[in-house]
């Protein structure tokens, strides 16, 4: 296996404070001078002479076992930064295969925990690698974030999506279980706004076919992000004129979407809006 990079540098994995704390713990141990080890099990006078010589600028102390602190420390660090390296070259072997982008589910954001217990927000910074090796690559990635808003609201007789929410319950995300609509909104644009230099797709409008005012600002503050209609015709079918507009204003920025293949549903997609600059099918 060829790689282009061969060890990948982690910023800030170790934080401040527990360097500190095991220079301050290797200290109190007695540091020695250190001085390399020949592998030779006789030595020479001038080997010895020579061994001598070999001594390092620098002091060091060994940390056994029997300080299972650090361990403590430092494990949770080490296993992070092997599954870095581990999406980092899932990725490369991905590219050099064929494949030409990156799918993320609404999961992110909405039920994906960590070992902790504690939900993922879309713009987790442990994630940073992921999107910053798609950027090196060129690849896009396309991003599913959240529902529609009807989902995070109160199911009641003002809610649009209400026979939905009779059909598939499992659908909504009610606000003592899930975050907020807005919330996962907000940390999806500080994903953008982190990595300026990965393009993102935003999948369905970003949920944002109701609100084409609110997609249009994202959309002029964030020139990486691109936006594709799939699951929404329904919302820009009630606004004829703004969304012609819209799709006059952002005309290559506006990728052909696909939630399901059926076919019959496709005359009504082509119909609604005629010239694609490219073609997507999400899933």
């Amino acid at each position: 296996m060829l790689l282009d990079t061969y060890f990948y540098h982690l910023p800030r994995a170790i934080p401040s404070h527990t360097c500190e704390d095991i220079i301050k713990f290797g200290k109190s141990l007695n540091p020695k001078q250190a001085k390399t080890v020949s592998t030779k099990d006789k030595l020479s006078d001038e080997e010895k002479r020579q061994e001598i010589k070999d001594i390092r600028s620098s002091k060091i102390a060994w940390i056994y076992h029997d300080n299972p602190w650090l361990f403590r420390e430092l494990k949770p660090i080490i296993e992070y930064a092997n599954k870095t390296l581990i999406n980092i070259i899932q990725i490369e072997n991905a590219v050099s295969q064929g494949v030409i982008g990156l799918k993320i589910y609404k999961n992110l954001g909405l039920t994906l925990r960590d070992s902790r217990n504690i939900r993922v927000p879309v713009d987790d910074d442990r994630l940073s690698h992921i999107w910053e090796t798609c950027a090196k690559f060129n690849i896009p990635v396309l991003i599913h974030s959240g529902e529609p808003k009807a989902f995070f609201d109160p199911v009641d007789k003002f809610n649009e999506r209400w026979l939905h929410a009779r059909e598939k319950p499992r659908s909504f995300r009610p606000s003592d279980k899930y975050p907020t609509f807005d919330q996962v909104m907000y940390e999806q644009e500080q994903l953008f706004k982190k990595h300026p230099k990965t393009t993102f797709i935003n999948a369905h409008f970003g949920w944002y076919g109701n609100d084409l005012g609110r997609l249009s600002k994202q959309l002029s503050e964030f020139t990486n992000v691109y936006v594709e209609f799939g699951a929404v015709i329904n919302e820009l079918g009630r606004q004829p004129s703004t969304a012609r507009r819209f799709f006059e204003d952002y005309q290559d920025r506006i990728l052909f979407g696909k939630d399901i293949y059926k076919m019959d549903e496709y005359y009504i997609y082509f119909r609604e809006h005629v010239i694609f600059p490219k073609i997507v099918i999400t899933s």
